[in-house]
């Protein structure tokens, strides 16, 4: 047995559709398909749908840009000779960063 159905809080005409984020009837055409739904059609509207997709995005590539940042000041994070990750070969790509770093600023290896 499925979800229960939602029931708008208002009368709809026919030929609309109540978008429950929103809260307003709009015309069937404002809305997606969706085929696992009983009229075969998205719960919100396609502007409704739009700004929660578009902010969605937005907060993932905050966060994406959040551990990029934390991840860049890890790997120019000196390892040192007593480190006993040293010999590790997960650490490579840190060490590789470090001399490209190292270079790019003009100082010898």
């Amino acid at each position: 047995m499925g979800r229960r159905r939602q029931i708008p809080p208002v009368a709809v005409p026919m030929g609309m559709k109540f978008c429950f984020q929103c809260t307003t009837p709009k015309p069937i055409a404002s809305f997606a398909t969706d085929a696992k739904t009983w009229d075969h059609l998205r719960p919100m509207c396609r502007d409704c749908d739009n700004a929660r997709r578009l902010a969605y995005h937005a907060e993932r590539r905050k966060r994406w840009l959040d551990v990029k940042a934390r991840t860049e000041t890890a790997v120019l994070s000196p390892v040192t000779a007593s480190s006993p990750h040293r010999d590790n070969a997960r650490f490579d790509h840190v060490r590789r960063a470090q001399r490209n770093a190292r270079l790019a600023a003009g100082s010898p290896c």
